[in-house]
């Protein structure tokens, strides 16, 4: 158990420290100007509440088995 946690933690660090990377994913480039979505920030974004979903999930089953 110790050794997925620290596989989550490292993944989230990782993550939020690639997050500054996410301005430039979001500028349009100059061929897709009248196109607000970028298909990356999308693809970020969907990958940061995956992981944090994760770790709310492990954190209530790990308080579920504490007595």
């Amino acid at each position: 158990m110790l050794k997925i946690a620290r596989t989550l933690r490292i993944a989230l660090l990782t993550s939020l420290a690639l997050l500054p990377a996410a301005t430039v994913l979001a500028a349009p480039s100059a061929d897709s100007v009248s196109n607000a979505d970028s298909p990356g920030l999308m693809v970020l974004l969907i990958a940061f509440c995956v992981t944090v979903v994760g770790l709310l999930a492990y954190t209530a089953r790990r308080m579920a088995t504490l007595e």
